[in-house]
C-alpha cells in the first residue's frame, strides 16, 4: 500500500513551491520531521542532498538522508529517502510531489513507498507505523492548506488541534461513563423510575435502560474515532439538551444538584461547541485524502485510460476513441448480425435469468439476425468526483425494444473496472481488460449483489454468476466491432452477440461536468416545492385526524395525535441538521430531495389513514393489538423506504454512507421518538 496525500488550495503553484522546498519553512508545517539541512552542492543540475532528524521523544531522535529533484516550471519533484538508524524502520525509499494548476487552485500531491528493515520484526511493526505515516502526511497536508488560505500559523494550528482533540475526548468519555456506569453496570432506582415514568420502554424500564446506555457508549466511540467529528458535535449538543429537557420535565428537582444537571451540561455544551467551531480552523486528516477528478478538467481520464494506462497506445485508434472520449454524450448506430441463445436444455434452464435480465436492463431473451442498435456513452464526473462512463444500447427487435445499461469506474484497490450493471445498479462487476492486435478484451471477475443501487456489496457465488467476455476492435476506417459471450460454469456459454456499429455524430452535449441524467434529479419549481409541502403538512393531520373517527381506544387516539405530531416536528430539526453537516450540494438539491423523501413517506401514511376509515365502521376494535400491529408495520414500511430513498440520493450527491445512515437514524428517527417521549 502506497502512501499518498492530497490537497487543493487556494493560492498560486509558487507559494505552495516555496513553503515545501524551503527547509525552515517545511520543517514548520510536516509532522513527520522536526530539522532538514540541505547539503552543499556544486551544480543546479545536481540533486539537492540533505539530512533529516525526527525527534520521537525521551531525547531521542530518528536520523536519515535524502536527495530531491525537483523544477517549479515542471510542477515536479522526485525524492529518494532513506536511513541507516537502527530505531527507524525505513530502510530506502522513493516518492514525488506534484503541484498542479488549476482555475486559482493548486493541487498539491505526494505518492512514496519504502522498504523496510529488522525482518518479520520490522513488518510487525509497520502494519502500525504504515497508517500513522499516512495519517501524519495526510494530516500534515491539511496543516499546510490552513496555512496558506486562512492565515494560521502552523504551531497555532496545532495547538488549536490538541485543543479539539482534548474537548473531543473529554466528551466521548463523558458519554461512555454516562453509558456504562450508571446504565449498565449500577442502575440507580431513580434512572429507572425516569424511566418507567416517560412511559416508553420494551421489555422493561431496566432493560431499556440498558440499551440506552450501550447507544451511549457507541456514541462515546464514534467521538474517539474523530470520524465526521462536525456532525458528531451537532448530534451530542441535540442529545445533551434533549435527555436534559426530558429529565428536568420528568424531575425538576435536578436543577438543584450541585454536581449534575445544568452544571455538567454546561461543560458538555462548551466541549461541543470547541469541536463544531475548531473542525474548520484545526488539521484534519481526511481533507487530504486523495480523491480522483474531485473537479471536472481538462485531461481528466477514464476508467479505461486509469487502468490500462501506457498500454492504451496499442489499441487501434478508433478503440481508444471510444474508450477514452471526451466529457460529454457520445452516439453510435449499428446492426448486430447475430443475437444468439444455446439450444437443448441449456436453453430452458437459462432462460429465467434472461428474463430477469430483460426486466433489469442487463440481458434478454430475443435472438435474430440483423438487428439494429444503438449505444449511448456518457463520461462525466458525477458529484461525488468520480469520473465515470455509462454504456447504453438498445435492441430494436421486431415489435419489442431491449436495453443493457452500464455504469462503469475505475477502483484503484483492485486496479481493474467496477462495472454497476442495470437501471438500478443491482449487480457490481469487476472487469479487467487486455489489449491484443489493436483489440481490447475485457473478462469479467468478482461479481456481487448491490440492493437498491446502495453500496451493499453481497459476493455473488461463482457457480451462479454469468461470466462476460467482451471484445471489440477496429473493423474499418469508420466502425468498430463488437463480440459479447455470456457464460456459466454450469450451463457454459448460453448467449450473446455480435455485431458493428459506427459514430453517428460529434461531441455532443459536450460540457465539463454531466450530472443531471446520471447523478442527481432536476430541481423542483416554485410550485411544486409549495404542492409537496402542503401535502407533507395535510397527509401528516390527515394521519392523526383519522384515528379520531368512529369509536376507538383513547390510548390509540393520544398515540395517533403523538405519532402525526412527532413526524411533523421532527423534519425540521432533520433539515437544520442536515444542512449544518452538508459537504457537497447546494442547500436547494437538499430540500427538494427532502420534499421527495417525505412524500414518499406520506403516501404510506395515507395508506394508514385510509385504513383506519375503512375500518371505522366494522366491529374490528381499533384499540386491538392486530390494529396496533398494522399500523406499526405501515410506520415501519414508511422509514425503511424512505430510508432507503433519501440514502440512494445523499450517495449520488457525494455524502458517504455513515454520514447518511447516521442523519437519518441519529437525527430524524431519534429526534421523532424523542418527541414521542416528551409528549
Amino acid at each position: 500500500m502506497k502512501l499518498t496525500a492530497e490537497t487543493l488550495i487556494k493560492s498560486d503553484r509558487d507559494t505552495v513551491w516555496r513553503l515545501s522546498q524551503t527547509p525552515h519553512l517545511h520543517t514548520r508545517w510536516d509532522l513527520r520531521f522536526t530539522d532538514i539541512e540541505y547539503l552543499p552542492r556544486e551544480s543546479a543540475a545536481e540533486p539537492q542532498r540533505f539530512r533529516y532528524a525526527t525527534h520521537i521523544g525521551f531525547g531521542l531522535a530518528v536520523k536519515g538522508w535524502g536527495e530531491t529533484m525537483g523544477d517549479p516550471e515542471r510542477s515536479t519533484s522526485a525524492l529518494k529517502f532513506g536511513s541507516t538508524d537502527a530505531k527507524s524502520i525505513i530502510r530506502e525509499g522513493t516518492g514525488s510531489w506534484t503541484y498542479s494548476d488549476q482555475a486559482g487552485t493548486v493541487r498539491f500531491s505526494t505518492v512514496y513507498d519504502y522498504a523496510i528493515r529488522h525482518g518479520w520484526f520490522g513488518r510487525v511493526l509497520d502494519l502500525l507505523f504504515r497508517p500513522l505515516m499516512i495519517w501524519a502526511t495526510r494530516w500534515s497536508f491539511d496543516r499546510l492548506r490552513i496555512w496558506i488560505e486562512d492565515g494560521v500559523q502552523p504551531e497555532t494550528s496545532f495547538r488549536l488541534w490538541f485543543l479539539k482533540v482534548v474537548a473531543r475526548c473529554a466528551l466521548a468519555l463523558t458519554w461512555i461513563y454516562e453509558g456504562l456506569i450508571p446504565k449498565i453496570l449500577i442502575q440507580r432506582a431513580d434512572e429507572i423510575a425516569l424511566v418507567q415514568h416517560a412511559g416508553l420502554y420494551w421489555g422493561t424500564p431496566s432493560h431499556t435502560l440498558a440499551a440506552l446506555g450501550f447507544a451511549e457508549i457507541a456514541f462515546g466511540l464514534w467521538l474517539l474515532l474523530g470520524r465526521f467529528e462536525k456532525l458528531a458535535a451537532i448530534l451530542s449538543t441535540i442529545g445533551i439538551i434533549s435527555l436534559a429537557t426530558l429529565v428536568t420535565s420528568v424531575r425538576p428537582a435536578v436543577l438543584a444538584d450541585p454536581l449534575g444537571g445544568i452544571s455538567k451540561n454546561l461543560g458538555l455544551l462548551a466541549c461541543g461547541l470547541i469541536v463544531w467551531a475548531l473542525s474548520d480552523l484545526s488539521p484534519l486528516a481526511s481533507r487530504a485524502k486523495p480523491r480522483r477528478g474531485r473537479e471536472a478538467r481538462d485531461g481528466v481520464r477514464s476508467p479505461f485510460a486509469e487502468v490500462l494506462r501506457e498500454d492504451l497506445h496499442l489499441a487501434a485508434p478508433l478503440v481508444q476513441a471510444h474508450l477514452t472520449p471526451e466529457l460529454g454524450v457520445h452516439k453510435y448506430q449499428g446492426t448486430m448480425k447475430s443475437v444468439w441463445r444455446v439450444e437443448g436444455l441449456r436453453r430452458w434452464l437459462s432462460a429465467p435469468f434472461l428474463w430477469l435480465g430483460s426486466w433489469t436492463h442487463t440481458l434478454f431473451p430475443e435472438t435474430g439476425d440483423g438487428i439494429p442498435f444503438q449505444i449511448t456513452n456518457r463520461f462525466f464526473i458525477g458529484a461525488d468526483g468520480i469520473a465515470r462512463m455509462t454504456f447504453e444500447r438498445k435492441f430494436h427487435f421486431p415489435g419489442v425494444e431491449r436495453r443493457f445499461e452500464a455504469t462503469m469506474q475505475y477502483d484503484e484497490k483492485a486496479d481493474a473496472i467496477l462495472d454497476a450493471l442495470g437501471h438500478r445498479r443491482h449487480l457490481l462487476v469487476e472487469l479487467v481488460p487486455t489489449i491484443e492486435d489493436g483489440a481490447i478484451t475485457l473478462r469479467s471477475r468478482r461479481q456481487w449483489l448491490t440492493p437498491f443501487g446502495l453500496p451493499i456489496r453481497i459476493r455473488w457465488p461463482r457457480f451462479l454468476a454469468g461470466e462476460a467476455t467482451i471484445e471489440e476492435w477496429q473493423e474499418s476506417e469508420t466502425s468498430l466491432g463488437i463480440r459479447v459471450t455470456i457464460s456459466n460454469r454450469l450451463l457454459g456459454a448460453f448467449f450473446g452477440y455480435e455485431g458493428a456499429f459506427e459514430r453517428t455524430d460529434g461531441v455532443a452535449d459536450n460540457v465539463r461536468r454531466v450530472v443531471a441524467a446520471s447523478t442527481v434529479d432536476r430541481y423542483l419549481s416554485g410550485a411544486a416545492r409549495v404542492v409537496l409541502v402542503l401535502a407533507a403538512l395535510i397527509g401528516t393531520a390527515a394521519y392523526g385526524a383519522s384515528f379520531g373517527v368512529g369509536s376507538i381506544s383513547n390510548g390509540a387516539k393520544v398515540w395517533g395525535a403523538r405519532v402525526a405530531l412527532a413526524a411533523g416536528l421532527s423534519w425540521p430539526v432533520f433539515g437544520l441538521t442536515l444542512l449544518g453537516a452538508r459537504r457537497v450540494g447546494d442547500a436547494w438539491e437538499w430540500f427538494d430531495i427532502c420534499l421527495r423523501t417525505m412524500a414518499l413517506g406520506i403516501a404510506v401514511l395515507s395508506l394508514a389513514s385510509v385504513a383506519n376509515l375503512a375500518v371505522a365502521a366494522t366491529a374490528l376494535s381499533r384499540g386491538s393489538a392486530a390494529f396496533s400491529a398494522v399500523h406499526l408495520a405501515l410506520l415501519l414500511i414508511a422509514d425503511v423506504s424512505m430510508a432507503v430513498y433519501f440514502t440512494r440520493k445523499a450517495l449520488r450527491l457525494g455524502m458517504p454512507l455513515n454520514t447518511a445512515i447516521v442523519l437519518w437514524v441519529g437525527v430524524l428517527n431519534g429526534a421523532f421518538v424523542l418527541l414521542l417521549v416528551l409528549q
